[in-house]
C-alpha cells in the first residue's frame, strides 16, 4: 500500500494513504507522483546538483502542464499541507525542496515558444536556460 507523509501548515504530519485522498489525487493529475518508498526513483527526483541539500520531500508530484499545477494546489489547499516548488532547479540553496513538504516538481514541464515577429517568448516554468537558448 503506498501512503505518503506530509507536514501540515499546522506543524502536524497526515498520513496520505492509497485508498484514500491521496488515491483520488493521483487519478486526477497527468504526471507522476514519487514517494520515499519508491527507493531510487526518489532519490533521483529529489536530488539537485548542489549535493551539500538533502532535505526529503513527503511526496514530489511531477507537473506536464497547468492542470496538474492547478490540482497540486487544490489538494495541498484542501490538507493544508506545506508546499516546495522546483521549476529548471537552479536554486544553489535547495529552497525548492524541506522535509516533509509536498514538492510540486514543474521540471518536466519545459516549453519555450517565441514570436520574433512582436518579441514576445512564452516560457514554461520548468524551462532552462538551455531550454531558451535552444531557441
Amino acid at each position: 500500500m503506498s501512503e505518503a507523509t506530509v507536514m501540515t501548515i499546522k506543524g502536524k504530519k497526515v498520513v496520505l494513504k492509497q485508498e484514500g485522498a491521496f488515491g483520488n489525487h493521483k487519478t486526477r493529475v497527468r504526471g507522476e507522483i514519487i514517494l520515499p518508498s519508491d527507493g531510487e526513483k526518489y532519490n533521483d527526483a529529489h536530488n539537485i546538483w548542489n549535493a551539500m541539500i538533502d532535505w526529503k520531500p513527503g511526496i514530489i508530484i511531477v507537473c506536464k502542464g497547468n492542470a496538474d499545477y492547478v490540482q497540486c494546489n487544490k489538494f495541498a489547499k484542501e490538507y493544508l499541507l506545506v508546499v516546495t516548488v522546483r521549476g529548471g532547479g537552479h536554486n544553489i540553496a535547495g529552497k525548492c525542496f524541506a522535509n516533509d513538504a509536498m514538492l510540486i516538481n514543474l521540471s518536466e514541464w519545459c516549453r519555450v515558444n517565441v514570436n520574433p515577429a512582436k518579441q514576445i517568448a512564452n516560457i514554461s516554468p520548468g524551462s532552462t536556460l538551455g531550454d531558451i537558448d535552444h531557441c
